[in-house]
């Protein structure tokens, strides 16, 4: 066992000697220098943008815009130079079309308004016939406490039926009664 031990250590210190020694220097490969031009390239993919977007247009809604005329790209232009043309037609039927139902709304608003005149006329008329009808319901009541006070001192004195006086009593509840439906009526209409 002793034999085997120190071959081992024998062989541990041969493969500890062959790392120590320093390594033989690598030869160098040779080149021969000449003058060229020095060309260095990058390929990348990848996307180009503008710095600054400049998006000119008008709010036409939800029409489509279509575009007649345009400047062409990269000339120089000055205040008040001519940049895009659009087809209005799309624009000029549409206000057409406002046009006319704005016509047809004020000939509504119109006739809305004759309609209201109309019925304002017709309920100061109608005040007018209440306030006619509470007079004339008003005379009739007169009238027949007229009737009652000229019948009193007849059926005292026995010229006229107590059935006479009754009928005069009830033109008098009648009448009351008329004057005061006229007067709601007129109540009504004011």
């Amino acid at each position: 066992m002793k034999t085997v031990i120190a071959v081992l250590i024998v062989v541990t210190l041969a493969g500890a000697a062959a790392f120590m020694r320093p390594a033989a220097a690598p030869r160098a490969s040779e080149a021969t220098v000449s003058r060229q031009p020095f060309v260095e390239s990058l390929v990348e993919s990848g996307t180009i943008t503008a710095a600054r977007v400049a998006v000119y247009g008008a709010p036409l809604g939800a029409l489509p815009a279509k575009i007649v005329e345009i400047a062409p790209e990269g000339s120089a232009v000055e205040a008040g130079d001519l940049l895009v043309r659009l087809d209005i037609a799309p624009l000029e039927q549409m206000l057409a079309r406002e046009m006319a139902a704005l016509r047809r709304a004020e000939a509504d608003l119109a006739a809305e308004h004759g309609a209201a005149r109309m019925k304002a006329r017709e309920d100061a008329l109608q005040l007018l016939e209440a306030e006619a009808a509470l007079t004339d319901a008003g005379r009739e009541v007169a009238r027949a406490e007229a009737a009652i006070e000229d019948l009193r001192p007849m059926l005292a004195e026995r010229f006229i039926t107590r059935t006479e006086f009754e009928r005069a009593e009830q033109a008098l509840a009648r009448a009351t009664e008329q004057r005061a439906l006229a007067a709601a009526r007129r109540d009504l209409r004011a």
